[in-house]
């Protein structure tokens, strides 16, 4: 058992090293910017069978780069935690990871809020809950001359 947790982690490492790498290649000087999906129906949820009540509202980091149209949008820290190596490796259960769509749905909305009238085109996996989305905008008219 030993052997198998050291190589997990040994590969999380590795994964996060690869991860770091695409970030400073592809945004560097980048700061992000935090932005919450709000569920359909209450955002908090009693949980009777633990006592606690649930939030859950998504909440993601946006690294947007518009001069490549491009944006990476990944977990916040204490949504990676929780889906991330404990949860498979300790047991807990399976990743509550979101699907791409999720992470597709999130960058189209946060563009939206940005007043920018944009549509997801590709979305790709870089790294545990973390997604690059390419996008196209809309050009504004251009005055007529």
């Amino acid at each position: 058992m030993r052997l198998i947790i050291l190589s997990v982690t040994a590969a999380s490492v590795l994964a996060g090293c690869q991860s770091t790498d695409f970030m400073t290649a592809n945004y560097k000087g980048i700061e992000p910017i935090s932005y919450t999906v709000l569920p359909e129906g209450p955002r908090y949820v009693a949980n009777a069978s633990t006592g606690t009540t649930e939030d859950r509202a998504r909440v993601y980091e946006i690294f947007d780069n518009p001069s490549e149209s491009k944006l990476l949008i990944t977990a916040t820290k204490s949504t990676a935690i929780m889906s991330g190596v404990a949860a498979g490796v300790i047991g807990y259960g399976v990743s509550t990871d979101a699907p791409p769509v999720a992470y597709r749905d999130a960058a189209e909305a946060w563009l939206a809020s940005q007043n920018r009238k944009c549509t997801a085109r590709d979305t790709t996996s870089v790294a545990k809950a973390a997604y690059e989305v390419r996008y196209s905008c809309e050009q504004p008219p251009q005055p007529k001359t």
